[in-house]
C-alpha cells in the first residue's frame, strides 16, 4: 500500500518457517480499513459522476489490494497452515478460506481491469455500478469473515 506498515518480524518461534509477527493482525487489520476506504471513494466519485477520477482510483486501490493479499497470503496465511498442518480439520478450513479469497481476487482484478481499459462513462455507469455494489458487498463480508474467525486464531498457533 502506498502507507505500507513496518512489521515487527520479532519471531514467535525459533524453528525454520514463517515468523509469527506480533503487529500482524493490527497492520491487516489497518490494511482492510484502508481497502475499504479507497473502495469508498470509487463510489463516490461514481456517485458524483466524476468518471475521470475512476481509472487513477482504481489504479491505486488495485495496486494496495494486491500487496495487503500478497502480505496476507505469506505472513498470515502462510503461518498458519504452517501451525494448523497438525490439526486436519483446521487446517482444512483455513485451506478453504484461502481458496474463496483466491476467487474474491480475481474477480476483484478482473472488474478492475476490464473498467481501467473500458473506461467509465454516462452510458456504462449503471453496469459499472451493478458490478461495483457486488463486488463491495462480497470484500466486506468476507473482511468480517476473516476478522472475526481468523485472526484469533493467529496468535493462539
Amino acid at each position: 500500500m502506498g502507507n505500507r506498515h513496518s512489521i515487527d518480524t520479532t519471531s514467535k518461534h525459533d524453528e525454520v518457517g514463517i515468523p509469527f509477527y506480533p503487529n500482524l493482525i493490527k497492520h491487516l487489520e489497518l490494511d482492510h480499513q484502508q481497502i475499504l476506504s479507497l473502495y469508498g471513494n470509487i463510489g463516490n466519485s461514481l456517485y458524483l459522476q466524476e468518471y475521470n477520477l475512476l481509472s487513477d482510483q482504481l489504479a491505486q486501490f488495485k495496486q494496495d489490494f494486491k500487496a495487503h493479499l500478497d502480505a496476507e497470503n505469506i505472513k498470515f496465511y502462510g503461518y498458519l497452515e504452517q501451525g494448523l498442518k497438525e490439526q486436519s480439520q483446521a487446517f482444512s478450513s483455513l485451506r478453504q478460506f484461502r481458496k474463496e479469497m483466491r476467487v474474491i481476487e480475481r474477480t476483484v482484478i478482473k472488474f478492475i481491469d476490464h473498467w481501467m481499459d473500458f473506461g467509465v462513462n454516462r452510458a456504462s455507469a449503471a453496469e459499472f455500478k451493478e458490478e461495483y455494489e457486488a463486488i463491495g458487498s462480497a470484500l466486506v463480508q468476507r473482511i468480517e469473515r476473516e476478522e472475526k474467525e481468523l485472526c484469533t486464531m493467529y496468535s493462539r498457533v
